[in-house]
C-alpha cells in the first residue's frame, strides 16, 4: 500500500465527489488528488506548503528515498509532535509510525515556508 493511501485513509475524509477528489479537512480548505492540490481561500495559512509537501514525499521520491528520509528523521530526533484529538501532541520517536513522520515534516516545512527562508531545520537540506 501506498504511503499517500495510510495517509488518506488515516485522514478524516469527508467527501469523495465525482471527478474523485479528496476532501480531506473539516475546514473544506483543500483537496488532494493525483492531477494537483486545490486550495480554498479558507485554508489555514500554510495548507500549500503542508500539501506540497506531501505531493513532493509521495509522487516524485522513491520507497527508498522515503525510508532514508524517515529514518534520518528517527535518527535526530528523541521526539516528534504528531496530532492527536486535534491537538499536537510530543511521543517518543520509537513510537513514531512512518505517517506521524510525514506529517511532522510537513508541518515544519509549511513552517519553514511561512518564515521567508529564516528557519533552518536540522543538520542538512
Amino acid at each position: 500500500m501506498l504511503l499517500i493511501d495510510i495517509l488518506l485513509k488515516s485522514l478524516l475524509i469527508q467527501q469523495v465527489d465525482a471527478n474523485d477528489c479528496l476532501l480531506l479537512d473539516d475546514k473544506g480548505s483543500y483537496k488532494f488528488t493525483k492531477e494537483g492540490i486545490l486550495l480554498y481561500q479558507n485554508a489555514v495559512k500554510g495548507t500549500g506548503y503542508h500539501e506540497g509537501f506531501h505531493r513532493f514525499t509521495q509522487l516524485y521520491l522513491t520507497p527508498k528515498q522515503k525510508q532514508m528520509l524517515y529514518k534520518e528523521v528517527r535518527d535526530n530526533f528523541t521526539h516528534i509532535d504528531v496530532i492527536v484529538n486535534k491537538k499536537l501532541v510530543a511521543i517518543p520517536i520509537e513510537q513514531a509510525e512512518d505517517i506521524d513522520i510525514e506529517e511532522f515534516l510537513a508541518r515544519e516545512f509549511a513552517k519553514y515556508g511561512l518564515s521567508n527562508g529564516q528557519m533552518m531545520f536540522g543538520k542538512r537540506v
